[in-house]
């Protein structure tokens, strides 16, 4: 079950999965990979975080 504010929890989740799909996808230099990598791994660490408390 979604939580208060659980709908735009989602949206904003996918928002940064697109921009860290972005990033990695079409900055291919190495600082926009480590930056990419990093916002994804920052990004799935807080929908894991969310999808618990939620659930």
């Amino acid at each position: 079950m979604i939580g208060p504010g659980g709908n735009s929890e989602i949206l904003l989740h996918l928002h940064g999965y697109h921009a860290c799909h972005f990033a990695l996808s079409h900055r291919p230099t190495l600082p926009f990979r480590i930056a990419g990598t990093t916002m994804y791994a920052l990004w799935s660490r807080n929908l894991v975080i969310s999808t618990v408390i939620y659930l």
